[in-house]
């Protein structure tokens, strides 16, 4: 759909689409080695930090958001990510 672009909705929304994009990478994985595991997750954390430093405050929303990207990220249908992105949206923040 050539409407929807990164000026439309929360900038949160998109920072969760973000991080169930990385996160989703490494945890849904079965043959995820420990330490690309390890070091996806440090990357994550980094990052979140950069950003709620740059732009503070939204923590408590960026959390809202996770589960219902993750419920939307299911119509895409990666059955990889099915059993996590499950788990993902059923969690209430």
């Amino acid at each position: 759909i050539d409407w929807i672009d990164s000026t439309l909705g929360s900038p949160l929304a998109d920072l969760a689409r973000t991080s169930t994009i990385i996160l989703g990478s490494v945890d849904a994985g079965e043959n995820q080695s420990l330490l690309m595991r390890v070091f996806v997750h440090l990357f994550h954390r980094a990052y979140l930090r950069r950003y709620f430093s740059l732009r503070s405050g939204g923590e408590r929303e960026y959390s809202r958001w996770l589960p219902i990207v993750a419920a939307a990220r299911l119509s895409e249908n990666i059955k990889e990510l099915e059993k996590w992105l499950i788990a993902r949206a059923e969690m209430v923040s």
